[in-house]
């Protein structure tokens, strides 16, 4: 699928969210594999990769009617939201941790060149989060 091909699809997949937020289910799974990967490495453990994964869907579920296409593929919304939500994270741990906005550019650009396609080959699956499993709650 060329660039300007997924795009349309990741908008319209994006505009059907917003209308009804039972689609965002479809934009989950296109994009967990890559928010987990960036979020487990800037964080120690496998539960606190996890739980950030967990609260960075969570936030963007809530902000989705507020979101506007500008451009970058949605991933580099995601991975700002997973950026906000690391610098939160450690700092309540008494770190400061820095995430370089050319890391985050850098993760947009390869998930618009190389797509669905890059990230099957990229990691093993990881399990779903576990909070939302345990809490009885559904994942988006």
């Amino acid at each position: 699928m060329k660039a300007t091909e997924h795009d349309t699809a990741e908008r319209r997949l994006v505009e059907a969210a917003q209308r009804d937020p039972s689609c965002f289910a479809e934009l989950y799974e296109a994009n967990f594999d890559r928010v987990y990967m960036f979020v487990a490495r800037r964080v120690p453990s496998r539960e606190e990769a996890e739980d950030v994964t967990a609260e960075v869907f969570h936030q963007a579920l809530s902000g989705l009617a507020g979101f506007e296409w500008q451009g970058p593929p949605f991933i580099a919304w995601l991975l700002g939201i997973a950026s906000n939500l690391l610098a939160r994270h450690w700092k309540r741990a008494g770190s400061q941790l820095e995430v370089l906005i050319d890391d985050i550019e850098l993760e947009a650009v390869n998930c618009a060149r190389y797509g669905t396609q890059r990230r099957r080959h990229q990691a093993t699956p990881v399990p779903r989060p576990r909070n939302a499993q345990s809490s009885g709650e559904e994942s988006p």
